[in-house]
C-alpha cells in the first residue's frame, strides 16, 4: 500500500521490524506501583497476563470495538470493557484486523457513564465504561 506511494516519491522505505517496546518490563513497573487498574487500547492481553495483573490486585480493562473484540477480551479474563463505537467519534481503538465497525455499540438508552450492563450475545456481566457522547 505505501510502496507505489513511496517510489512516486522517490523514497525509500524502511524495513519493517518488531519489538515488544520492553512490554514485560513495563508490566513490571505496573505491579510495583500498585496501580489498581490498567487500560489496553489497541490490543488485548492474554489470560496469562491479566491473571499475572489479577495476581498483583489491579483490575484489567481493555477497549473494544466490536462485539468479537468483546468476547475475546472477556475469555481473557478481564474486569472492564471499555466499549468504543462510532458514536464516540474519531477513530476506533480495534486490536483485530477487521473490516470497521460502523454502528453503535450500545444501546440507545444507556447512559454515558459507567454502569453494569449484560455484554451482547451473553457474555458474562461485566462492568462497562462508556465514552463521553459529545
Amino acid at each position: 500500500m505505501l510502496k507505489p506511494e513511496a517510489e512516486r516519491l522517490g523514497v525509500a522505505l524502511g524495513e519493517a521490524r518488531w519489538e515488544d517496546d520492553a512490554y514485560d518490563a513495563k508490566l513490571g513497573v505496573v505491579e510495583s506501583t500498585h496501580v489498581h487498574l490498567v487500560g489496553f487500547t489497541f490490543g488485548c492481553p492474554t489470560s496469562e497476563i491479566v491473571e499475572r495483573l489479577h495476581r498483583a490486585d489491579i483490575q484489567v480493562a481493555v477497549t473494544v470495538t466490536t462485539v468479537l473484540e468483546a468476547e475475546l477480551a472477556a475469555d481473557a479474563g478481564t474486569d472492564l470493557l471499555i466499549v468504543q463505537g462510532t458514536e464516540a467519534g474519531g477513530h476506533q481503538g480495534s486490536f483485530m484486523d477487521l473490516p470497521g465497525n460502523h454502528r453503535p455499540m450500545w444501546p440507545a438508552n444507556a447512559l454515558s457513564c459507567g454502569c453494569t450492563a449484560h455484554a451482547p450475545t451473553g457474555i458474562r456481566p461485566l462492568r462497562w465504561w462508556r465514552t463521553r457522547l459529545w
